[in-house]
């Protein structure tokens, strides 16, 4: 009976911690009205535009943008306007701060999900990007496609472009866009939808890497509406995604 005691101690314990790492997103649902949360396991940073201030809160005036999850709190640079749910950056304005690479890039791949408005310019504006100039990381842009006529998403993962995905959007449309990547094969998803797989070989990552929502180093701001951005030091499977899509899709409509 004894070792039965211990042994229920241990599983209430277990789930004690695991409901202390998940009672913001839990907190959010009651909030919120909605009561899907998003994946949680392998979730290490989350900046969301309804909840700016953390905690379930929004700041209309706030200069910093809260990491739900970890330690990651993004300042900004020039000036912003928050909509409730979405921050509303103009052309020069983005936020941005540093990422310790070892929360992120464990060895057991990663994921970033963004959710934006396309906006519909001809220059290459930054949704999300970790890395400088010469180490593109992590990168996504909204991109003109010369000679196509239309805009494109690009993504670029340890310095390799993805390649260019053209959904049909109008301006100001929403879009859910994904980037997931283990065992040397960037997978990207626009919605739940498959959309680009590439070979790219990992690289090592030394100290702490600047990190930008709004902006990639050495082009423009983004100058849209940015809902969310989730980061994973893992990879996300299809359903994963989509149960992360259907969760924006009754919090944003999309």
């Amino acid at each position: 009976m004894r070792h039965l005691a211990v042994i229920i101690c241990s599983l209430l314990l277990a789930s004690l911690v695991h409901a202390q790492d998940a009672a913001p997103l839990l907190a959010w649902a009651t909030a919120g009205g909605w009561s899907n949360p998003y994946i949680t396991d392998g979730l290490v940073a989350m900046w969301d535009g309804e909840w700016n201030a953390g905690g379930g809160k929004h700041d209309p005036e706030a200069v910093v943008w809260k990491d739900l999850i970890g330690d990651c709190d993004l300042t900004v640079n020039g000036t912003t306007s928050w909509g409730d749910k979405y921050a509303n950056i103009d052309s020069a304005t983005f936020f941005g701060g540093t990422i310790d690479p070892v929360k992120v890039f464990t060895g057991n791949g990663f994921a970033v999900q963004t959710l934006s408005t396309k906006i519909g310019t001809s220059a290459n504006n930054g949704i999300f990007a970790i890395g400088g100039t010469d180490n593109r990381h992590l990168w996504i842009w909204e991109s003109f496609a010369q000679g196509s006529g239309g805009m494109a998403f690009s993504k670029f993962v340890y310095s390799t472009n993805l390649g260019s995905t053209y959904p049909v959007l109008s301006v100001d449309d929403k879009v859910l866009l994904t980037v997931s990547y283990k065992d040397g094969v960037a997978n990207s998803f626009v919605g739940t939808d498959p959309d680009r797989s590439v070979v790219i070989a990992s690289n090592q990552i030394v100290g702490d890497q600047p990190i930008y929502i709004g902006k990639i180093p050495g082009f423009n701001t983004y100058g849209g509406k940015i809902y969310c951005v989730r980061l994973y030091n893992r990879a996300l499977t299809q359903s994963e995604i989509a149960h992360n899509y259907d969760v924006d899709k009754a919090r944003f409509g999309l």
